[in-house]
């Protein structure tokens, strides 16, 4: 015995539960960037700063100038180069959440060999992307993550999409402290 159907497919499931989720959740933060460009090279600089959320203004750390940091959009098989600037007090990093990339890219001070970048310097990171998907990228340093330093990472296949889409949305949620 055949079970019948409704004639809708998990795919267009999906694209009618995306949209209709998008509808409630989308939102437009003045002063947000979106780095997309066919040089693949980036400049990220790390500032002390002040954000109002709900109307309560607070200290925070800006990446590219703002919270959340701007998005990154790259595509698999390029290779990236971002240079990050730290004009902090205290030492920062950024670590490139769930990225395949060499140790000492990674972002995380004390481990395969990355150091810290220390105050008025400049660090050069240097990969080749070998996936597709969504990351994010935040700061492995003193807090700072909860401060404000963290941005999220769209890397598109290297090939042909797998799935078509008119527009795409990232959302970043966080608690701020």
């Amino acid at each position: 015995m055949k079970k019948p159907t409704l004639g809708v497919s998990r795919r267009d499931a999906l694209k009618l539960a995306g949209a209709a989720g998008m509808a409630g959740t989308l939102a437009v933060y003045p002063g947000r960037h979106s780095f997309a460009s066919s040089t693949k090279e980036y400049t990220l600089n790390v500032d002390a700063g002040r954000i109002a959320v709900d109307g309560v203004t607070s200290n925070a750390i800006l990446m590219g100038g703002s919270v959340p940091a701007p998005t990154m959009r790259w595509r698999g098989g390029d290779e990236v180069v971002v240079y990050a600037t730290n004009r902090l007090d205290v030492p920062t990093s950024i670590h490139w959440h769930g990225l395949l990339i060499e140790g000492v890219m990674d972002g995380a001070p004390g481990f395969n060999g990355y150091v810290a970048i220390q105050p008025g310097e400049t660090y050069t990171y240097r990969f080749k992307l070998r996936q597709a998907g969504t990351y994010w990228y935040h700061s492995h340093s003193a807090m700072q993550e909860q401060q404000g330093m963290y941005g999220a990472i769209v890397i598109e296949p290297s090939g042909r999409e797998p799935v078509r889409a008119n527009r795409d949305y990232v959302v970043v949620l966080s608690a701020h402290t």
